[in-house]
């Protein structure tokens, strides 16, 4: 359990400094062409696709900081009609582990869509970045947010079968 622990340590580090560096880049690559196209009057080929790449890389991999915490915003509007908390305990566990299960599903068509892509041979317009990259953020993403969906599943039934609110 220890191991496991630091892995999951480890990974979210791993994620907190991809962030990091992928927002930095992002900020850095815009300034840089604003400066190049109103100062200089040129435009930098092909890298204004980059920052819409490195905004939905960010995305895709600050979910899985979302997953993690089990963060995701949610409308607590059960509670106004269902004022038993063991059973809002309940479906809250349900729910938690559909979402996991969605996630698992939709990580592996993605899977299946990039290796289509990969086939295919398709590259971005400006930069010829094989488009297959950004696939495999998306299910890498997938499959880390419908693991920690399956953890959370596991904690939220240790805690309700304890008595405690879910």
């Amino acid at each position: 359990m220890k191991f496991l622990k630091r892995l999951d340590d480890i990974l979210f580090k791993a994620v907190q400094v991809c962030l990091g560096i992928f927002m930095i880049a992002l900020t850095a690559i815009v300034v840089l062409q604003v400066l190049v196209r109103y100062v200089f009057h040129v435009s930098i080929g092909g890298v204004e696709e980059l920052p819409v790449y490195l905004m939905l890389l960010s995305v895709w991999i600050a979910a899985i900081f979302v997953a993690r915490d089990d963060g995701h915003v949610k409308i607590e509007l059960l509670d106004m009609f269902v004022k038993n908390k063991r059973i809002v305990g309940l479906i809250n566990i349900v729910l938690c582990g559909l979402s996991g299960v969605a996630l698992g599903w939709f990580g592996w068509l993605c899977l299946q869509y990039m290796f289509k892509l990969q086939g295919y041979g398709d590259v971005t317009a400006g930069l010829q970045i094989p488009v297959w990259t950004l696939e495999l953020f998306m299910v890498i993403s997938c499959i880390m947010m419908a693991m920690y969906y399956a953890i959370n599943f596991v904690k939220k039934i240790l805690r309700w079968k304890e008595g405690e609110n879910v």
